[in-house]
């Protein structure tokens, strides 16, 4: 875990090694930065696939890479797939993803065997096989950070505090997490 001062972000995993070659090529924090490390921050041992990612254009080079990260990353696969839940649920007024509550909520969905009705068959029935074949690993969750999501970035170019959505938690982590500890003590 990295917690930079000029870009108050939690770093993890590739996010911290990405940050460093940034700072040594002197880079300026931008929307682009922002997005490329909440996704790194869900990978491992990709620090290089990420720093060719963010040098390619909009495009099927781009898109071919991040493919290949996501076929490699459970997590990022997961972060992906959260976000499509978390879609689904804020469509059906169920539960907003973005706060701790509801991201423990469709932990305890999958984890009961999606039992409860959460989501309407149209979505869930997509969603729920790829959803259980990633919790089987036991790999840890992806869940908002316990500060409400957000961090403010003064270096931002537009100077609008921005959320950094999601934070990969190791099984550990995760039942720190579900205990409610203070969210520094959840990386100890």
């Amino acid at each position: 875990m990295l917690i930079d001062p000029a870009f108050p972000m939690v770093l993890r995993n590739d996010a911290v090694r990405v940050h460093r070659n940034a700072v040594r090529r002197d880079f300026t924090v931008s929307k682009d930065t922002y997005d490329l490390y909440a996704l790194a921050s869900l990978t491992k041992g990709e620090e290089k696939l990420w720093e060719k990612f963010a040098t390619l254009g909009q495009g099927k080079p781009r898109y071919n890479l991040l493919q290949k990260l996501i076929a490699r990353q459970p997590a990022l696969r997961l972060g992906l797939l959260l976000d499509d839940v978390a879609d689904g649920m804020l469509l059906a007024g169920v539960a907003d993803l973005r706060t701790r509550e509801d991201a423990l909520l469709v932990l305890e969905w999958v984890d009961s065997g999606f039992t409860a009705p959460l989501l309407p068959p149209s979505v869930s029935n997509v969603i729920r096989p790829k959803l259980r074949a990633l919790r089987r690993r036991r790999f840890g969750w992806v869940v908002p950070p316990q500060s409400g999501g957000k961090d403010y970035c003064a270096a931002a170019e537009d100077g609008v505090a921005m959320e950094y959505p999601r934070v990969w938690l190791s099984e550990a982590q995760l039942e720190r997490y579900r205990a409610d500890a203070e969210w520094a003590a959840i990386f100890q």
